[in-house]
């Protein structure tokens, strides 16, 4: 907005306060109206209404204190308005809230379909771009590399996916290029001149895996989360897509490589000896740990490379089938017996399953163990015959990016979402049962500096470090420590019964008011009953934090409601 903008929401915010000291005159509705109009037109910042708080308190304190004597009585009339005015502020405002909440709404929603589209991997390739959410309509295009060779020298690449609504663009598909040259030109051509849109290019990396580079249109917002976060996002999802890709069809071709064994095996069954038959077995699975379980004699022929696999040498393993089971980590091991039991009871389709193997080391890792049904002449199962491949790291990742779905990666606390969940379900329950509650502590950095004459943005990284060291001090099982925005942190405290705030969490608040004083402010909500959802009793635990925020003294204490 322009100054234009600004000077008439001045006006419109300071004309009724005036009208008021002036003739102790109540604001018009119709004025009232426009000023949420034209706050809400400003676009504010959350925060903006926090500080118009401040604002129009010091003007009604000014106006309160220049009226002369013979308009003192106006001075009820002028804090009605100010009172008015501040309504009509928090209309405009909330406004602007609810459309941003509706864009992040929009944003989780693209967000999930990416997850479920790159992680699920049962469905096209990644590289041609189809997972992308139905939202996006500008272009994208995706480079891999050519080679291994990782060089200082500029590097080529292969196009081998395009998105773009008109069709037009499909011919880069196979087009190699450098990476000097890449996104290439038809590509930053297609945006729409004059508009906000930017070509952002991302590595499609993680980890140790690199695969190239992802070009997108993207929107620039000053107000909402960047585009180049969620595209790096996007691309460290891209490049595990792909690096399952890779696996799945290393795993099938190992598949077909023991389906290929096993049929071999029973066309040289009635020539070649059992020995010679196991040998030949091994040597045409891949060089993964090979394992050979024979049925009617209850021994397992374990080759030396999967003794290797969990450290073990030739010696220590011997040819029974507990030398395995019994190392198998004991919530998988029923699982485990369970896929064995159904493949020699004629299950038709192969043996796959991941599960943790104890090592040499005492350590559990995981493992992927494929197998296939080989059958005698009479059609009964006579032998297992598989692989057993270390799938430790690519396991690991998965388990990593499931938890950091869930908390804050920068502080170990629960997120926002989970946060939310638990919140909800603690509602939920108070309805249920008249004997439970829960009470609910916000936390907000002010960052307000200390009077050592360090500036602030040197004493607020400070500040978020103590407040987060506090929280991770274990209160009680069940209750629960958040991260629920940027400066924002949440305690919840599960079972509080009808005693109000319980001594834990009046312990825990006592300590980050001596410790860290009035750098940080402090809202308790002793209960949660009567509340009607979880955006209710967030609003309410503001309020009350805002309250604390305003007095003149914010040491006082915490304001509880």
């Amino acid at each position: 907005p322009g100054p234009d903008a600004r000077e008439a929401w001045w006006r419109a915010v300071v004309d009724p306060v005036e009208a008021a000291a002036e003739r102790g005159v109540a604001p018009a509705a119709a004025a009232l109206g426009r000023l949420a109009d034209l706050t809400a037109a400003l676009q504010p910042h959350p925060e903006a209404l926090e500080q118009s708080v401040t604002v129009l308190r010091a003007v009604e304190c000014r106006q309160v204190e220049a009226l002369s004597e013979a308009r003192r009585q106006n001075a009820p009339a002028v804090r009605r308005a100010v009172t008015d005015v501040l309504l009509a502020v928090t209309k405009g405002c909330t406004r602007a809230m609810l459309a941003r909440s509706g864009q992040l709404e929009r944003t989780i929603v693209d967000q999930y379909e990416v997850d479920m589209d790159l992680l699920r991997g049962d469905g096209a390739s990644p590289r041609a771009l189809g997972w992308l959410p139905r939202g996006v309509r500008g272009h994208a295009c995706l480079g891999l590399w050519v080679g291994s060779d990782r060089g200082p020298g500029d590097r080529e690449m292969e196009i081998v996916g395009v998105h773009d609504t008109t069709g037009t663009l499909s011919r880069l598909v196979g087009v190699r290029t450098t990476a000097s040259q890449f996104p290439p030109a038809a590509l930053t051509r297609a945006g729409t001149v004059g508009s906000n849109e930017l070509t952002f290019v991302v590595p499609v990396t993680f980890g140790g895996s690199d695969w190239g580079l992802l070009a997108i249109d993207g929107v620039v917002e000053t107000r909402s989360t960047q585009p180049r976060d969620r595209f790096n996002h996007w691309a460290a999802l891209l490049a595990v897509a792909l690096d399952q890709e890779r696996l799945l069809a290393s795993l099938r071709e190992q598949r077909k490589a023991l389906e290929q064994a096993a049929a071999r095996e029973r066309a040289l069954a009635d020539t070649v000896r059992e020995s010679e038959e196991r040998y030949a077995l091994a040597s045409m699975a891949a060089h993964d740990g090979t394992w050979d379980w024979d049925v009617s004699a209850g021994t397992v022929y374990y080759s030396p490379r999967w003794k290797q696999t969990l450290g073990y040498g030739d010696e220590v393993i011997g040819d029974q089938p507990a030398e395995w089971l019994e190392r198998v980590h004991p919530a998988d091991r029923d699982e485990l017996s369970a896929a064995v039991a159904a493949q020699l009871a004629g299950c038709g389709t192969p043996l796959e399953l991941e599960h943790r193997v104890r090592t040499s080391s005492g350590d559990y890792r995981w493992m992927m163990c494929r197998a296939v049904t080989v059958l005698d002449d009479a059609g009964c199962p006579a032998r297992l015959v598989g692989t057993l491949v270390d799938v430790t790291e690519r396991k690991e990742a998965e388990i990593a990016l499931q938890r950091d779905a869930l908390h804050d990666p920068e502080t170990g606390l629960v997120n926002r979402l989970l946060f939310l969940d638990r919140l909800g379900a603690a509602l939920l329950r108070t309805r249920r049962s008249p004997a439970y509650d829960c009470a609910l502590a916000l936390v907000r950095v002010v960052e307000q500096a200390p009077t050592t004459g360090r500036e602030p943005s040197d004493v607020a990284p400070d500040v978020h470090r103590e407040v987060v060291r506090q929280l991770r001090r274990p209160l009680r099982e069940g209750d629960t420590t958040a991260r629920i925005g940027e400066d924002d942190f949440a305690v919840l405290v599960d079972d509080v019964g009808a005693g109000g705030m319980p001594d834990r969490l009046s312990e825990l608040l006592e300590r980050l008011r001596r410790d860290i004083g009035p750098r940080i402010a402090i809202g308790v909500l002793g209960s949660v009953r009567g509340m009607r959802d979880v955006a209710d009793v967030l609003r309410e635990a503001d309020i009350v934090l805002l309250r604390e925020q305003t007095r003149p003294d914010p040491l006082r204490g915490t304001v509880l409601r």
